[in-house]
């Protein structure tokens, strides 16, 4: 009787064969249209994200009218800061929605694969914050006499420490958690608004344009690898077959 596994058993393509193949292949651009890649991350985000996102904005609005500038100083920057710090804690999950519904394997197999995907997310709610931290610090400095520029930097230079802090952490520990990551990060925001913001307040605008220059070269080193897979994905083009094929 015939062995079963031999009718599974399949000679080598013919030369000719797998030329045939690779000319058919359709062509595909190595380099990806950002802003359709974006735009398609903002239509596949849950639509409760946005509305949160709103909803914390007005909140911080509210908040920030009933404020007495010459007694209530630090409260005005705390509420600025606690308003970044809980938008970056709604995007955390959302970043690692790989983790959370288990679906790393299949985005590792797609055209994009999911260093990209994390790529494209992150621009989108990176724009997102900026812009709603600029319409906020914008807000804050037309109802209180303080400087547009001091605002501003005071709140990315906190925003930087903090994510700087929680990266450092991440990359010791080595955490695939989300839950673990999100109190880590939530630790470090306090530990910064409780020990630094203070000093930050009281500080001149060349010491908060210092600590925002070294936090940036220190986050642009840190997130160097993850932009890396931009440039270097595998996508089903007709020269990754020819490089599979020899």
């Amino acid at each position: 009787m015939k062995d079963i596994l031999s009718y599974y058993e399949v000679e080598d393509a013919e030369e000719k064969h797998v030329q045939d193949l690779i000319q058919q292949l359709p062509k595909v651009k190595r380099k990806t249209n950002v802003f359709a890649q974006v735009y398609l991350q903002w239509k596949i985000t849950p639509f409760y994200f946005y509305i949160i996102f709103l909803l914390l904005l007005c909140v911080c609005i509210t908040l920030l009218q009933g404020y007495d500038v010459k007694k209530q100083i630090f409260n005005i920057y705390f509420t600025m800061f606690l308003y970044m710090t809980s938008n970056v804690l709604l995007m955390i999950p959302e970043m690692m929605r790989s983790q959370i519904y288990q679906c790393a394997e299949i985005e590792k197999t797609c055209k994009y694969n999911m260093v990209q995907i994390l790529c494209y997310r992150l621009i989108l709610f990176t724009t997102m914050l900026l812009v709603s931290v600029c319409m906020i610090t914008f807000y804050t400095s037309r109802i209180y006499p303080l400087s547009f520029i001091r605002l501003f930097a005071l709140m990315i230079c906190n925003l930087q420490l903090t994510l700087l802090l929680t990266v450092c952490l991440y990359l010791m520990w080595k955490i695939n958690d989300v839950k673990i990551m999100i109190l880590i990060y939530t630790g470090c925001s306090l530990l910064i608004s409780c020990l630094i913001l203070p000093k930050l307040i009281i500080s001149s605008i060349y010491g908060i344009t210092f600590c925002l220059i070294i936090s940036f070269i220190c986050i642009c080193i840190l997130i160097k690898r993850l932009w890396k897979g931009i440039k270097n994905y595998e996508i089903n083009s007709g020269a990754s077959y020819k490089n599979i094929h020899s």
